[in-house]
């Protein structure tokens, strides 16, 4: 069983605040967040509101089980006893102690000695009444990050007025600046070794890097040791010096180091990568069509680093770094601990995030390929370091055909509704679809076939139902002309339609208002509305059901795709939802972002049903041309000039390149292009 844990007595009121306040100590601390629950044991007060101040006895808290984890948190139940109430029949009782959830186990490091040199043998002590410093030099990790410093007190007293703290070394090889303060820890009565533990998250060390402990106090002495060498077990690379330093304004130099034991986290050099790989599927929820990783630096990179993420196939999925002007960078810059928040604090040690979506291809093949990373900085250790791979596995949505509602609610007298279909992959030829109602009294549906090609077998092509009289109907679907891919005898879902009498539906009716109808990447403002309105204002809160969709990497924070639910307030006619387009400089195919409302409970879909905005890239292709020769004049032979776009064009997408042709040759007579 290990040493107990003090609960320091507090005062408590009620339930609320029972809890409110618990002091842990522990060797080493390690614990950084703990929330307590209320476990098996009855802490109820006589009365809800009862003043328990300073009631509350000294509560001896020992360690159970092993930490368990579960849902990304870690709890260890703890045995207590002591009296918190005045129910004395209640015996012991229980508490259960949550951690706060902790980084992954990747990302979770050990405290361990850097250096030490108190196993060696001491030697007469010296004075702190001036500051005293013992210097010590880093090692050949990529960083580190000082946690605490043991220092061998040969005198102590009480009211010291002790003080340490960590400097960085001058161009003179003296102590300079002060880099960070470490606390004071109680003095005890006789001599022994205190630890002084470094304040915040630890203090940022450089690797290969001189650094001073610093100390002044009053009344208070420090053993040396007498041999100049360190202990074993230290970290690679890590000495302390051979000498102290002393002085108030001016520093001199004195034979021997103090005794001291410098503990902290070794930050190795690399990038750790969240994932190895991801499995994704076309056309699938949006859970399954899009996944994430992270990277992030394991240690303080000197110099800013950039990391290039290329898509090994960029037919058949789209990568987003989401960075500011680039869809396909992530940068880290250099400096302090890495948090990104207050001066000096790179965000090196702050995990960025890629995005990785399946698009739908023209193919019905699965594809199996590698996101690759790139790392660049203008100088040290990060510039060029290897970056580990993500593996991409896409399942093929396969040949089919998508029809977008299952289902239709209309009204009677010829109120329409509509929905589309599309092709899941390239026909390899001309492929026709027929729509038919089973009951054409009830409802129609036009027109009679929609037809796809090899150049828009992705674009949805609509069905309008109109309602003609109160009942259902079924509406089947066939291909009547169809490809090997394509077959007559394919399977397509079908909709069922429900007319309602006129008269009797009172609900209110909702449609999409998108705004603008075009945007591009430099337009002014860069905001997208997307409103839902109501013919009234509903009375009780209404969730609409709709279906998100985008294309492309244009919208900043993208929104999560698939069908949802909005919210109409009771007290609202309109539900409105505002995105933004971000700009970049990456040359990328045209995006469209469209909302659908869809059939629910309480309301009726208006018309237009369907909102949808345009989404415009406005940086150029790049074009290039290569090619030279010479040719006879008999026709007998050509010279190939070669086009070179500077990315991929997607299915449908055309790209017009003029040709400026100049030189004495007439054309027709001289040569021909084709």
């Amino acid at each position: 069983m290990k040493s107990p844990m003090t609960h320091q007595g507090r005062s408590h009121q009620g339930w609320g605040s029972l809890l409110s306040w618990v002091g842990l100590t522990t060797t080493p601390p390690t614990l950084l967040a703990l929330v307590l629950l209320a476990g098996a044991g009855r802490w109820a007060p006589e009365a809800r509101g009862t003043d328990h101040t300073n009631t509350l006895s000294p509560i001896e808290i020992y360690e159970g089980e092993r930490l368990q984890k579960d849902d990304g948190a870690y709890s260890l139940n703890f045995h207590t006893h002591g009296t918190a109430d005045s129910d004395t029949s209640e015996g012991d009782e229980n508490l259960t102690m949550l951690l706060a959830s902790l980084p992954s186990d990747a990302a979770v490091q050990t405290e361990q000695v850097l250096v030490s040199n108190i196993g060696q043998s001491p030697h007469p002590p010296v004075s702190l009444l001036t500051r005293r410093a013992q210097g010590f030099r880093t090692g050949n990790a990529a960083g580190y990050t000082l946690t605490s410093v043991e220092v061998d007190y040969a005198r102590v007293r009480p009211n010291a007025n002790l003080r340490a703290s960590i400097w960085s070394a001058g161009s003179n090889g003296r102590p300079d600046q002060m880099l960070g303060s470490l606390s004071t820890p109680m003095i005890p009565a006789s001599p022994s070794i205190l630890t002084h533990e470094a304040t915040n998250s630890g203090i940022a060390l450089e690797a290969n890097t001189r650094y001073f402990v610093v100390w002044s106090s009053v009344n208070m002495e420090v053993r040396r040791a007498a041999s100049l060498a360190e202990d074993t077990g230290r970290a690679d690379g890590w000495t302390i010096d051979n000498t102290t330093w002393f002085g108030n304004n001016d520093w001199s130099s004195s034979s021997r180091p103090v005794r001291i034991r410098i503990n902290g986290l070794v930050h190795p050099l690399g990038v750790t990568v969240s994932e190895s790989s991801l499995a994704l599927t076309e056309l699938g929820a949006s859970s399954a069509a899009q996944k994430t990783y992270t990277l992030v630096l394991n240690s303080n990179p000197g110099a800013d680093v950039t990391i290039t993420v290329a898509n090994g196939d960029a037919t058949a999925v789209s990568v987003d770094t989401g960075s500011s002007g680039n869809q396909n960078t992530l940068t880290f810059t250099a400096g302090g601990d890495g948090s990104g928040s207050g001066a000096g604090n790179g965000n090196w040690a702050v995990p960025q995030k890629v995005t990785v979506r399946a698009l739908n291809d023209a193919d019905s093949a699965n594809e199996t390929f590698n996101i690759t990373h790139a790392a660049t900085a203008a100088s040290g250790p990060y510039d060029g370091i290897t970056v580990a791979p993500v593996a991409v596995t896409t399942m093929d949505a396969g040949h089919g055909v998508l029809v977008s509602k299952s289902s239709v609610l209309v009204a009677e007298d010829d109120e329409t509704k509509t929905y589309t279909v599309v092709l899941k992959s390239q026909p390899g030829g001309t492929v026709t679809i027929s729509a038919t109602s089973g009951a054409t009294t009830t409802a129609e549906v036009s027109p009679a076939s929609v037809t796809f090609t090899d150049s828009d077998w992705n674009t949805p092509k609509t069905f309008t139902v109109t309602g003609k009289d109160a009942g259902s109907a079924s509406i089947s679907h066939q291909v009547t002309t169809g490809t090997t891919a394509y077959r007559t005898s394919m399977t397509i879902s079908g909709v069922t339609v429900t007319v309602i009498t006129v008269t009797a539906d009172t609900r209110p009716v909702m449609t999409i208002r998108a705004s603008p109808s075009t945007i591009s990447e430099r337009s002014t403002p860069r905001l997208m509305i997307m409103d839902v309105q109501s013919s009234r204002r509903p009375g009780s809160n209404l969730p609409v059901s709709l279906a998100l969709s985008y294309t492309g990497n244009f919208i900043r924070n993208p929104p999560q795709t698939g069908m949802q639910r909005w919210q109409l307030n009771r007290n609202n006619d309109r539900i409105r939802r505002i995105y933004f387009i971000r700009e970049d400089s990456t040359d990328e195919p045209n995006g469209t972002f469209t909302v659908t409302l869809s059939e629910g409970t309480g309301y009726r879909v208006g018309s237009p049903g369907t909102g949808t905005i345009t989404l415009v890239d406005d940086d150029p292709t790049t074009v290039t041309l290569a090619g030279s020769g010479t040719v006879m004049e008999d026709g007998s032979d050509s010279a190939d000039i070669t086009v070179t776009l500077s990315r991929n064009l997607i299915a449908g997408e055309e790209v017009t390149v003029p040709l400026a042709i100049s030189g004495t040759g007439i054309a027709g007579s001289d040569y021909t292009i084709v």
